[in-house]
């Protein structure tokens, strides 16, 4: 039938055969069979919607319970690692992500008293050594006027043997008076007291400058120092004196650490916002991994109780370990950068980048 199921059932009654059977017809209407699976059908995509809700509700509820502090405790940590130790954390509870909270906020407060005892030792530090290289100028600079009166035969006549020994002490002063002008530099960066004196200065002429200087510290040495420059550096607002000093660190750096029979060049450029100045030797390398470390203060003193320093540049000699430092120093002063390229075995670049002012900019373009 039409718009509709039709059943038929057979059945036998009592005490008949088995070919006396009854036929029913049963009609049942599709429509309404239809409908009532559809109802089934609609009740069940409800609940399954009803319980995924449940679920994402529960889900989120849950992650929110357990991001959030962790999310807390993060950003602590990113506070603590830029100096600020009093982020607020507000994880309460009492369940493992609150302890792990107050076990944080010890070893944050432990953190922040070792790093106060630390700055504090470094002012300390930095304070005692430049009154003491202040302090070293006075004997240095009377020990000096004495040596040059005795050398010019001031004080007496003086034999062959006494000029040569009043010579190594004049070089012995020499040697001192840069110690206390380093450890006096080194304190000023160290607490960012370093003073400069900007004016116009001719780029060639410091190079120019530079270059003999460094050589002086090593007059033994048979490395080749050139500089590859071209001449129309020009002029530019920098500390002269103290530039120079960079240049000259980075030139007895590179002949420190290249064996005779190697180069080090001297190499400049300028256009409208930056002069650069690169350094390059043919020594030994650094180290990718010791690559970070070259600016830090006393880098190449490994062993202060067997350390044995030189005044000559004699090759791969461990000195003080201010020369980079300094250097570094000079040069953030400028708001410039020091960029370091090494590989052992064949040599390094060290490229000094100074941002250049408005009037040096409207020179470059004029």
């Amino acid at each position: 039938m039409r718009g509709g199921v039709e059943v038929t059932l057979a059945r036998t009654l009592p005490g008949s055969g088995p070919g006396d059977r009854q036929l029913y017809v049963m009609q049942r209407s599709l429509d309404a069979e239809t409908a009532f699976l559809r109802a089934v059908q609609a009740r069940l995509v409800g609940l399954g919607v009803i319980a995924l809700l449940l679920a994402v509700a529960a889900g989120a509820l849950i992650a929110r319970r357990i991001l959030s502090p962790v999310r807390r405790l993060v950003q602590g940590a990113e506070a603590m690692e830029a100096g600020d130790y009093d982020y607020p954390l507000e994880v309460g509870g009492g369940d493992e992500i609150a302890r792990l909270a107050r076990t944080f906020e010890d070893m944050r407060g432990k953190q922040r008293d070792h790093v106060a005892s630390l700055e504090q030792l470094a002012r300390v530090r930095s304070e005692f050594i430049a009154v003491a290289s202040h302090e070293l100028r006075t004997p240095i600079g009377v020990t000096v006027g004495f040596q040059e009166l005795m050398i010019r035969g001031a004080l007496g006549p003086v034999s062959e043997d006494q000029l040569e020994a009043l010579t190594a002490i004049g070089r012995s002063m020499q040697t001192l008076t840069k110690i206390a002008e380093d450890a006096t530099r080194m304190s000023q960066i160290d607490g960012e007291r370093l003073e400069l004196f900007r004016g116009e200065h001719d780029l060639s002429a410091l190079l120019e400058a530079a270059v003999p200087a460094a050589r002086a510290a090593g007059p033994g040495r048979k490395v080749e120092v050139s500089i590859e420059a071209p001449g129309d550096l020009g002029e530019a607002c920098v500390d002269g004196p103290r530039l120079k000093q960079a240049i000259v660190n980075l030139v007895q750096n590179g002949i420190r650490f290249t064996p005779d029979g190697g180069r080090v060049v001297v190499r400049a450029r300028r256009d409208a916002h930056v002069l650069e100045i690169s350094v390059t030797d043919t020594g030994i390398g650094i180290p990718r991994n010791r690559q970070g470390d070259v600016f830090e203060r006393a880098f190449m003193v490994r062993d202060s109780q067997n350390h044995h320093s030189s005044a000559s540049l004699e090759f791969n000699s461990a000195g003080l370990g201010l020369g980079l430092s300094i250097a570094s120093g000079i040069v953030r002063a400028h708001g410039g950068t020091i960029v370091l390229e090494s590989e052992p075995g064949r040599g390094s670049t060290f490229t000094i980048m100074i941002p250049l002012g408005q009037r040096e900019a409207l020179k470059a373009a004029a």
